[in-house]
């Protein structure tokens, strides 16, 4: 959620870049290949993680890639 607050917040800067990337893809551009970068994160469950398992994995996907594939399946 404050993931998505920030986001939010910078629209203002970024939106019009976001909005052009997926418009062109949608008109028929090709995909950029680093759209469909991801990161994956270790995010502790404890305090003091001492074993893989006090640790939750997520993965963070290209906000851009998210918003487009979310218009098409939509």
């Amino acid at each position: 959620m404050e993931c998505q607050l920030y986001f939010i917040n910078i629209f203002g800067i970024v939106g019009h870049d976001v909005v052009s990337e997926v418009m062109s893809f949608l008109n028929g551009g090709a995909m950029r290949q680093d759209w469909n970068d991801t990161v994956v994160a270790l995010i502790p469950k404890v305090a003091n993680p001492d074993n893989v398992k006090d640790l939750r994995p997520i993965s963070l996907c290209n906000v851009i890639y998210k918003i487009a594939s979310k218009v098409l399946s939509n």
